[in-house]
């Protein structure tokens, strides 16, 4: 689903709230995965890094969704 308000490039990413981010489920009968973290900038921090560039496979959750429910 395509998010009009922030950036993101990751095809996992759904949304995000203050201190989370929110990612297409991992496995099969898992909705959604959240990443939650301890503060705001520490949240922005992980968006730049993985959400919002073309380096979003090194993610560690991208990595599990693309093998556990992508994967041959």
């Amino acid at each position: 689903m395509p998010n009009y308000e922030r950036l993101a490039v990751c095809p996992f990413y759904e949304r995000e709230a203050t201190q989370s981010v929110t990612c297409e489920g991992a496995c099969e009968g898992n909705i959604h995965t959240a990443v939650k973290f301890n503060n705001a900038q520490d949240k922005k921090v992980w968006f730049k890094r993985f959400c919002a560039g073309f380096k979003y496979e090194t993610c560690p959750y991208a990595k599990m969704i693309l093998s556990e429910r992508y994967s041959e």
